[in-house]
């Protein structure tokens, strides 16, 4: 990974892809709150690591026809927990972030006089009981599965043993049901089964697995199933 710009940012909720509406992406990432633990033998602050947050803030565009429906689908804010997904570039192995988040905020704005597009506002909060991952993506982006396939494997340089997380989004799917797994390898020659996702079926969903034990140095993406024309992004963190 190397410096880059925002350029190839997309952004996906719920199985939905709201690039195109979507105009910035701001506060992504997570707070960590000190517990104060002061006492009467120290003149200064004490303080341990306590519960941690997480937050997305978007400014979007306002779309009657996609992506209000998407904020707001039954004209309320959602209360249930939504995966959130934002790929950082188009190419296996470079940066991305997913995590589980409650809506909190969405608002609506017109400019002054009306000489610019009507914008709207959303704020959404880590609500699993989980930070929200930096990982990184284990396809180019958002890909099309045509039929069953195997990616380009991930090197992480070493093997962890923390476990992990892995997030997808399928924005569409033409008919059947696909079955994504993660295999990793310690030599990139004999790979096994380290994770799989629910089998989708259905365009709009998503899912975030959590990966317990030991995750060798790479990872790749396979596809299973009988399916058409399933289009998914995936991502993987390692603890």
């Amino acid at each position: 990974m190397a410096k880059t710009t925002g350029l190839q940012t997309k952004f996906y909720l719920a199985g939905v892809d709201m690039s195109a509406d979507v105009a910035s992406i701001s506060n992504i990432g997570y707070t960590q709150t000190l517990a104060d633990t002061t006492n009467l033998s120290v003149s200064a602050m004490e303080r341990i690591p306590s519960t941690i947050d997480g937050t997305l803030a978007i400014s979007a565009f306002f779309d009657s026809a996609n992506g209000h429906s998407t904020w707001v689908p039954s004209g309320d804010i959602p209360t249930a927990d939504r995966n959130a997904f934002v790929g950082m570039s188009t190419t296996v192995g470079e940066a991305c972030l997913f995590g589980a988040f409650k809506q909190t905020s969405y608002y609506v704005s017109r400019p002054d006089a009306g000489t610019g597009a009507i914008t709207c506002a959303i704020d959404l909060s880590a609500a699993d009981g989980a930070s929200p991952s930096f990982a990184v993506l284990q396809t180019a982006g958002l890909e099309t599965n045509a039929a069953t396939d195997t990616y380009t494997a991930v090197d992480n340089a070493a093997s962890s043993a923390s476990g992990g997380r892995m997030s997808v989004q399928c924005t569409s799917i033409g008919s059947g049901s696909i079955t994504l797994s993660v295999e990793d390898s310690a030599d990139n020659i004999t790979y096994a089964s380290l994770a799989s996702f629910t089998a989708i079926s259905a365009a709009g969903s998503s899912e975030i697995v959590s990966i317990s034990g030991t995750i060798d140095r790479y990872t790749k993406l396979v596809s299973s199933g009988t399916f058409t024309n399933a289009v998914v992004i995936v991502g993987l963190s390692r603890s």
